[in-house]
């Protein structure tokens, strides 16, 4: 249920009635309290219902002549209105102290290194990457035919150890090679941690160690994307199943569990060295090392979960 809004033109009247119930009493004197303030707006589509309704301002001080003000304690802050109901942390964020993606790319800067949302893994764009393209939630990176990539340097921290999410936003234009969304590793006879799109309209998780062979590998059918379309895809695996889910419902579930060392980069947008290409737009890239849950993924890509599913903005 929303509350009930408090406007500042609101404020001003009860602010005057009182200064002018005490200058008649006689008796006002100096009252300081908090109140008022600027609601903190939610930052669109894609917070939770809290945030994007707003948190309620903090309050502004206000001094003014006062007698017997009744409970002068302080208002709630405004309420901003924040529309249907869309709890996600697709562009709003996530709490503070709370968890949140170790890696975090919203391609939304236009210039110089790509930007990591919290900031100790930067990334290098080059080929055909175009920036400033328009994506899901904002910018997005538009990959075209040369070698586009966005490479971000390895670290001991991307390593999944207890769990695995892998999850982002993307619109593919024609190609006629199957496309490699993002990875570690170069997917070729080498240890690696892969997502896919076909060009028969399929997504494919695999998580491999060479030596001694060891596979996660989960497809899913035919024609669950289409092309020029945003669709959102993740991968996540607890250990035990790696769930593929595509736009927050979960497609395709086969054991999982293959969590290994790798000493690659992530490449986003192609596969390594092997230059195999996507082609299109690719949003708010995110790179768990934990096992998101159902809700959790909903969640992730900007959804409202009703305690079933999930329903996303269109």
């Amino acid at each position: 249920m929303v509350a009930p809004t408090r406007t500042r033109e609101g404020s001003r009247t009860t602010t005057l009635v009182l200064m002018m119930m005490c200058l008649a009493a006689g008796s006002c004197r100096k009252h300081t309290f908090e109140g008022i303030g600027e609601p903190t707006p939610g930052e669109g589509f894609g917070e939770s219902t809290e945030a994007a309704a707003g948190a309620g301002g903090a309050g502004g001080t206000s001094t003014i002549p006062d007698a017997d003000v009744p409970d002068a304690s302080g208002g709630v802050g405004g309420q901003l209105d924040a529309g249907p109901d869309v709890s996600g942390g697709g562009s709003g964020g996530y709490p503070e102290g709370g968890p949140h993606p170790l890696l975090w790319f919203r391609f939304e800067n236009t210039s110089g290194p790509v930007v990591d949302e919290y900031g100790a893994h930067p990334g290098e764009a080059t080929g055909d990457v175009v920036r400033g393209a328009e994506g899901r939630m904002g910018s997005a990176f538009h990959f075209g035919p040369n070698k586009s990539v966005v490479n971000v340097p390895s670290s001991t921290e991307f390593d999944f150890v207890q769990g695995a999410t892998i999850e982002l936003w993307f619109r593919a234009g024609v190609s006629s090679l199957s496309s490699p969304l993002i990875g570690r590793g170069t997917g070729s006879n080498d240890d690696n941690a892969y997502l896919y799109g076909s060009t028969c309209g399929s997504v494919s998780a695999t998580f491999t160690q060479v030596d001694p062979l060891m596979q996660a590998y989960a497809v899913t059918n035919c024609n669950v994307w289409e092309y020029d379309a945003w669709t959102h895809v993740a991968a996540t695996d607890d250990g035990t199943t790696l769930t593929v889910y595509i736009n927050a419902s979960p497609v395709e579930s086969v054991p999982g569990g293959v969590f290994i060392p790798l000493v690659e980069d992530i490449w986003i947008g192609n596969r390594g060295v092997v230059n195999e290409q996507f082609y299109g737009e690719i949003d708010e890239v995110k790179w768990w090392t934990e096992s998101r849950t159902h809700e959790e993924v909903c969640y992730d890509a900007g959804g409202v979960w009703d305690g079933e599913g999930c329903t996303l903005a269109p």
